[in-house]
């Protein structure tokens, strides 16, 4: 479940889940890196299960760590090691991004379109390069017939 460098005769464990903080729901495969300060190398890493629970190796020099948890459609969280203590379980909850999308206007047309009297075909909708004659192109339009 983590993977990075082995633990120097320590056990101790970083222990969090890490939840929605809109709805409070768990939010599973998210990941959980530990960052080794200054060059930001990811030493340990892992994902949480079902519940968002996850585990990482408590290192012994904390103060040379990040912890980074990444979910998408969330924002990043970063803290620094030395703020968190080991076998301590903690409650992270990520704030859900929102994403203001530009307005879309969707216009349809009609491949038949009724003006008083008269029906307009658009044709591209109708045809598919296999007309040799207007005859061939006027017998696949709705409401029409051609007799030879």
């Amino acid at each position: 479940m983590y993977g990075g460098e082995a633990l120097a005769q320590s056990d101790t464990r970083l222990q969090a889940e890490v939840f929605d903080q809109v709805t409070g729901e768990p939010l599973p495969y998210t990941s959980a890196s530990l960052l080794r300060l200054p060059d930001s190398t990811v030493r340990y890493y892992a994902f949480t299960d079902e519940q968002g629970h996850f585990e990482l190796p408590f290192p012994q020099d904390p103060e040379r760590y990040v912890l980074v948890i990444q979910a998408f459609g969330y924002a990043y969280l970063f803290s620094p090691l030395v703020a968190l203590s080991p076998d301590t379980l903690y409650r992270i909850e990520l704030q859900p991004l929102q994403t203001q999308l530009e307005e879309v206007t969707i216009r349809a047309r009609q491949p038949i379109r009724r003006r008083g009297d008269t029906l307009n075909y658009q044709l591209a909708p109708f045809i598919d390069s296999t007309e040799v004659t207007v005859g061939d192109v006027l017998a696949k339009l709705p409401g029409s017939e051609v007799s030879n």
